[in-house]
């Protein structure tokens, strides 16, 4: 196979994966607050609710930073996985979920934490944010060794 080709599989490894992980970690949250941390705030425990909002949106950007990290291990750009791209893609999918966290809450007053609407954006930036910036490095590695 090219290197063009072994290129776009791991540009495609790599949203795939992100997304996969980004959408089970999200269900991984929504079954822990529905099984135990909702308990814990019926029961009267208000600082359950904040660290479902914690787990969820951090949960959700290291998903899908993971997923990136996965996809993209082993190339010129992350030959390991103790590269510092990596973890800069690790921390850049928690940010992007973060900032679709507090973007849509801005926008929409009464949308909450719970509402599909915030989670999903979140579960979009988080995708969409490692991914991008891997394949615009990869792109860039390509070009400036004469690759495109």
């Amino acid at each position: 196979m090219t290197s063009y080709g072994v290129f776009l599989l791991r540009v495609i490894a790599g949203f795939g994966l992100s997304a996969l992980f980004g959408f089970a970690s999200l269900m991984v949250a929504r079954v822990l607050f529905r099984f135990v941390i909702g308990d814990l705030v019926l029961g009267g425990y208000l600082w359950a609710g904040d660290m479902y909002v914690i787990a969820l949106f951090s949960g959700i950007g290291a998903a899908a930073g993971a997923g990136t990290v996965l996809g993209w291990i082993g190339s010129d750009i992350a030959p390991q996985l103790r590269s510092p791209h990596a973890l800069g893609w690790l921390l850049l999918g928690v940010v992007a979920a973060w900032a679709a966290y507090v973007y849509k809450t801005i926008i929409d007053p009464y949308a909450t934490y719970e509402h599909n609407v915030v989670s999903q954006t979140a579960v979009l930036w988080a995708v969409l944010a490692p991914n991008i910036a891997a394949s615009v490095i990869g792109i860039y590695k390509r070009w400036r060794t004469g690759w495109m």
